[in-house]
């Protein structure tokens, strides 16, 4: 039985299921045997997959990462102490989670020693962090808005105020964020120093992997390109 959403992954399908199981299927032929992985406790914020060869995923405390390629195997796990409540994210050779307690980890794909850095926030975290080319934001449990230093893990700035309630893309420049009030609010990546807002009401964003443009969906049947 499926506990959340599954990835694709070399000719994979790869289903979260439960008891701990994450189980590769064939795609092309339902005739090979299955592979599956066997991990703690349910899986039930999915999958992340890097542009490599390998995928992460939280279970309880622990950022589980595993090959697909020669052979599917777990590769490595990192414990956070606390439990991991939001999918990792993909970054240049591993993974960046954020667990309840605030504990931002990245985790390299090296089976010896994946900690590259971990930092603590200071404040609750269940979202997804979001990563840019040089940043990666985190919003947290009281509506804050921190970026950290993608390479060392360091602060690089936090919001002057608590109205945050998701960031929806970073590019090199700002980063774009929802608050609390329906607004897109601009931000500049570097300095964090607000430099618009954009209402935007109910409108819902939609993910976008060809360009660089931001699209949203209105609830009159309207998309939005910003």
């Amino acid at each position: 039985v499926p506990t959340s959403q599954p990835a694709i992954a070399n000719g994979k399908a790869v289903v979260p299921s439960v008891g701990g199981r994450t189980v590769f299927y064939d795609i092309k032929d339902s005739k090979v045997r299955s592979m599956t992985l066997r991990v703690g406790t349910e899986n039930r914020f999915g999958i992340a997959k890097s542009a490599d060869r390998y995928l992460a995923w939280p279970v309880d405390s622990k950022l589980v990462i595993a090959q697909t390629e020669p052979e599917i195997k777990l590769w490595a796990m990192f414990d956070t102490r606390s439990r991991i409540h939001a999918k990792p994210v993909a970054v240049d050779g591993g993974f960046v989670a954020v667990a309840e307690n605030g504990n931002v980890v990245r985790c390299k794909n090296n089976r010896a020693e994946p900690l590259a850095w971990q930092t603590k926030i200071g404040s609750t975290c269940k979202q997804s962090p979001v990563v840019g080319e040089k940043i990666v934001t985190i919003v947290t449990d009281n509506h804050q808005l921190l970026a950290l230093n993608l390479e060392f893990g360091t602060e690089a700035w936090s919001s002057a105020s608590s109205t945050f309630e998701s960031v929806v893309a970073i590019t090199d420049s700002k980063v774009y964020a929802f608050d609390r009030a329906g607004n897109l609010v601009l931000l500049d990546a570097s300095s964090g120093q607000i430099v618009g807002r954009i209402p935007m009401g109910q409108n819902t964003p939609i993910a976008n992997t060809v360009s660089d443009r931001l699209v949203f969906a209105a609830r009159d049947g309207r998309i939005i390109s910003i």
